[in-house]
């Protein structure tokens, strides 16, 4: 099973940009999400950065989603937080 058959059974779009190699979910060992998201946010370029699921006092919690557009310079650099199925605008700890 490859990536996308796997990422629609789970009830994932297949035209999801995951499944197109321009989005990852991302976790770094002693980081935690909000650094890491904080750290992406300033210092990389991307179409779409959201700290998923993240709990404030849970530093482990959640997860990073990385999103790039198409083409670089349609990269839009959109930050948003995603928790209790409600996105925020920015990086909300």
């Amino acid at each position: 099973m490859n990536y996308c058959d796997w990422y629609k059974h789970i009830g994932g779009s297949t035209n999801s940009k995951h499944c197109l190699g321009r989005a990852v979910d991302i976790e770094v060992p002693g980081i935690s999400n909000i650094e890491l998201a904080t750290w992406i946010r300033d210092n990389l370029d991307y179409d779409k950065l959201i700290l998923e699921c993240y709990r404030q006092g849970e530093p482990r919690s959640g997860w990073v989603h990385v999103g790039l557009a198409q083409s670089h310079k349609d990269n839009r650099n959109i930050a948003l937080t995603y928790s209790n199925r409600v996105y925020s605008q920015g990086l909300v700890a």
